[in-house]
């Protein structure tokens, strides 16, 4: 599908039309991105009744927590249709139009998290200092890490896959996972971008854990490689603690981005093979 984005409205003023744009969506039917200002909110907060900020804060939470799925776990491939039927519904229903969705405006570019910056920066509110410029200064690990350690290692794995219970027993939902290998034992790893947003990086996290723990209840050892830098204390305090508390646990090891060699290292020396034999496609 083609890429595009809309703007979020916040109405302030329903009796003459009054609005304010407040945040950006953006898809290309395979990557989702959205962010409001967190300073606008904070301004609005004056202009509206106690009940109705309320309402409209925890909407956009609710909305940024959504969007952030993953598009097999939600119709986000659709791209707006989501919102416009059961999320616009609610809003419309719910919160009295506060927040509306400007029509899709169509863009023929290459939709990456710089170019929503580009967006949000022009149509919504250039913060500097707020998270979102910050996710921009930092690099992309997934496609770092792809880019750095897949030939390594690609033919020890099975790479960018999704597992079911057809091929782990005690794994409750499907799951994907960067890599899984084997030897004398199991062998997963997974890359985070710890500057992300507290709930999708929650999400993936536990996703991840889920195999670990997995492959643990089947009384299978693993060895398990977490790999990601850590995140500004100070900016990102959550995500931060997310950071600091798996590092704390005895069955990961931890990669920075910039150390992946340790793990091709550790593949070539015990002969680690994929974990599913038949060739499978990438998810």
């Amino acid at each position: 599908m083609s890429a595009f984005y809309s703007i979020l409205y916040c109405t302030i003023r329903p009796s003459v039309d009054e609005r304010i744009s407040i945040g950006l969506y953006l898809t290309d039917g395979d990557k989702v991105f959205f962010e409001y200002s967190k300073e606008k909110l904070k301004a609005v907060k004056n202009l509206l009744p106690d009940s109705a900020f309320k309402l409209l804060q925890s909407t956009l939470r609710n909305l940024n927590s959504l969007a952030y799925k993953d598009p097999d776990d939600a119709p986000l491939v659709n791209g707006l249709s989501l919102l416009n039927e059961p999320l616009v519904g609610f809003l419309s229903t719910h919160a009295n139009n506060l927040l509306t969705f400007s029509s899709p405006s169509k863009i023929d570019i290459q939709v990456n998290f710089e170019m929503f910056t580009l967006l949000y920066r022009k149509y919504i509110y250039k913060e500097e200092g707020s998270t979102l410029v910050a996710a921009v200064q930092v690099p992309d690990i997934f496609h770092e890490v792809i880019m750095s350690l897949q030939p390594k290692i690609r033919t020890n794995v099975n790479w960018d896959i999704k597992l079911t219970s057809d091929n782990i027993p005690n794994l409750i939902a499907p799951t994907k996972v960067l890599f899984i290998g084997k030897n004398e034992v199991e062998v997963t790893g997974d890359a985070f971008d710890f500057t992300k947003g507290f709930t999708p990086l929650k999400n993936e996290i536990y996703e991840y854990l889920l195999l670990v723990r997995a492959l643990k209840d089947e009384e299978k050892n693993s060895s398990n490689f977490l790999i990601g830098d850590e995140p500004d204390k100070n900016k990102l305090r959550n995500q931060h603690d997310i950071w600091h508390n798996l590092r704390q646990l005895q069955f990961l090891t931890y990669v920075p981005t910039n150390e992946t060699e340790m793990i091709s290292e550790y593949m070539h020396q015990h002969n680690v093979h994929p974990f599913i034999e038949e060739d499978i496609m990438p998810y």
